[in-house]
């Protein structure tokens, strides 16, 4: 079965995504785990893990960072 869904913007508060979605009619969703362009990511809260897992009434789809490159031959690519 084929969902529509979008990317939706994690701003605000990454436990909002899910009803964003909904909201705007979406029947899935995909979201950055973590800002796609720098290696540090927040630190996961328990109370906006509650949140995330309450709101997610649709499929949701993680999306990893950019900076990932799986064609690399280079070892030393990733620096934090």
């Amino acid at each position: 079965m084929l969902r529509l869904g979008i990317h939706v913007s994690t701003s605000g508060g990454f436990y909002d995504t899910p009803a964003r979605a909904v909201a705007l009619g979406c029947e899935a969703a995909q979201l950055f785990t973590t800002n796609q362009q720098i290696w540090k990511g927040r630190t996961l809260t328990e109370e906006g893990a509650s949140r995330f897992r309450e709101g997610a009434a649709i499929p949701l789809i993680s999306h990893a960072s950019y900076l990932i490159n799986l064609a690399s031959t280079r070892r030393d690519v990733v620096k934090r």
